[in-house]
């Protein structure tokens, strides 16, 4: 029987816009999926219009998944100039967002989300450890620059991964 809490992904693409829409309860065992999918948006030849992400259906996020939210907010900043939308209306996710400084990089709002047809799930990949390591350090790193209050917190994790990853 699946777990009720098991996150899923789904992605959409329409009007010159990308959707994310997080269910559940994302962990780790999707940054490498979601991770590539946001290289994809990096690497495309087309200016999106949004990027809009949705966590109306979100239990919970962990700190990879944050991390990999600030980056496509820095992203969308740098490269698009402009601020991702978040649908959010749970108080939890609200805080975490506040809590890791993201509501800085991200413009907010307190409904759900669109509900637009097509979304496709984004299938997990069977990534290597290597990479998964690597997008994990990235993550905290990014983490640990927008919030100098946590940074010592993001870096002891980093340098524990980082010792555990060299020979």
């Amino acid at each position: 029987m699946p777990n009720p809490e098991q996150g899923k992904i789904l992605i959409g693409e329409f009007d010159h816009s990308y959707l994310v829409k997080f269910r559940g309860y994302i962990r780790l065992t999707l940054c490498a999926s979601l991770g590539r999918y946001l290289d994809r948006i990096f690497g495309g030849s087309s200016h999106p219009d949004q990027v809009l992400i949705d966590l109306s259906d979100a239990s919970g996020l962990d700190s990879t998944t944050l991390g990999l939210i600030a980056r496509l907010a820095l992203h969308c900043q740098e490269q698009f100039h402009f601020k991702p939308l978040v649908f959010c209306d749970s108080p939890d996710l609200l805080r975490d967002l506040h809590t890791m400084a993201l509501d800085e990089f991200l413009d907010v709002v307190p409904r759900a989300g669109p509900q637009p047809p097509g979304l496709t799930e984004l299938t997990p990949v069977d990534a290597p450890a290597r990479e998964l390591k690597r997008r994990i350090i990235d993550a905290h790193k990014l983490l640990a620059s927008i919030n100098p209050e946590r940074e010592q917190e993001f870096m002891d994790l980093v340098r524990a991964i980082e010792q555990d990853a060299s020979p």
